[in-house]
C-alpha cells in the first residue's frame, strides 16, 4: 500500500508540472490568410469581437501607462487553469492571473472584382465568451512585472493544485482505513495495516503543512489570492 500511495503522489506532482501547456503571449489578429489579395475583409472584425466580449488585455496607444502589454510580461496558458487573483505591492499590481477566452469569429470576405467570397477567421482575447457565432477556448492569462513574478505565479498555482489533490488523497485513505478497522471483525492483520496507512497519511499531511509553512516564511505573499 505504501508503494501505491507513493506512485499516486508522484503521478499528481508530475501531472501538475507537465499539464499546463504554456503558449507565447502573442495574440494573432488573423489565424489564416486569404487565398488572394483581391479578397477584402471587414476592417472592424477584431473591434467587433472586443465589443462583444470585452478586451482581456487593455491596450492604450495614446497613454502607454495604461497599456498592459507594454507594462507587464504576459504569458498565456492554453488551458483554464487556476482562479483569478491579483498581487499588489504598495497599491500597485505586480502580478495577476486572469481567466479569458481566445475568441474566434468567421467573417465573410468578398472579392473586389468578382462575386466570390471566402470565410476568414479573426481571433482575439476577450474577458467573456460572446456566445452564438463565436468559437471560444478558455485560457489563463498571467501578467507579471518580470520573469520572477511569472515564476511565482506558476509555482503558486501548481503547488496549490498539487497540495489540494494530495490532501484529498490522504483524507480518502484515512476514511477507507477507518472503515476497514471498523469492519475488520477482530482481524489484527487488517487492523494493523489500516492503522499503518492512517499513520502514513497523517505524516504526509504534516509534510504538506510544513512545506506550506516554509514557502510562507520565504515569501509571505506566496498564498495571497
Amino acid at each position: 500500500m505504501k508503494k501505491i500511495i507513493t506512485y499516486i503522489l508522484i503521478a499528481i506532482f508530475l501531472s501538475s508540472a507537465m499539464g499546463p501547456v504554456v503558449a507565447h503571449a502573442t495574440e494573432p489578429a488573423v489565424e489564416k490568410k486569404a487565398d488572394s489579395s483581391n479578397f477584402v475583409c471587414p476592417k472592424t472584425a477584431i473591434k467587433d469581437i472586443y465589443k462583444a466580449g470585452g478586451m482581456c488585455l487593455k491596450e492604450d496607444t495614446e497613454n502607454p501607462n495604461d497599456d498592459e502589454r507594454k507594462n507587464f510580461t504576459v504569458s498565456i496558458m492554453e488551458e483554464g487553469f487556476g482562479k483569478d487573483y491579483e498581487l499588489k505591492d504598495k497599491g500597485k499590481t505586480i502580478s495577476e492571473v486572469r481567466t479569458c477566452f481566445r475568441t474566434t469569429q468567421s467573417v465573410e470576405c468578398t472579392n473586389s472584382s468578382t462575386s466570390e467570397s471566402i470565410s476568414k477567421d479573426f481571433t482575439a482575447l476577450t474577458r467573456t465568451c460572446p456566445g452564438d457565432g463565436y468559437k471560444c477556448q478558455k485560457v489563463t492569462v498571467l501578467l507579471g512585472k518580470g520573469g520572477v513574478s511569472l515564476i511565482q505565479l506558476y509555482v503558486g498555482m501548481i503547488y496549490r493544485w498539487a497540495a489540494t489533490m494530495a490532501g484529498i488523497v490522504c483524507v480518502l485513505i484515512m476514511i477507507v482505513s477507518g472503515i476497514q478497522i471498523t469492519a475488520s471483525g477482530g482481524d489484527t492483520t487488517g487492523v494493523d495495516a489500516a492503522r499503518k496507512r492512517i499513520t502514513q497519511s497523517l505524516m504526509a499531511l504534516a509534510v504538506l503543512f510544513l512545506s506550506a509553512l516554509i514557502l510562507y516564511m520565504i515569501n509571505p505573499n506566496f498564498f495571497t489570492r
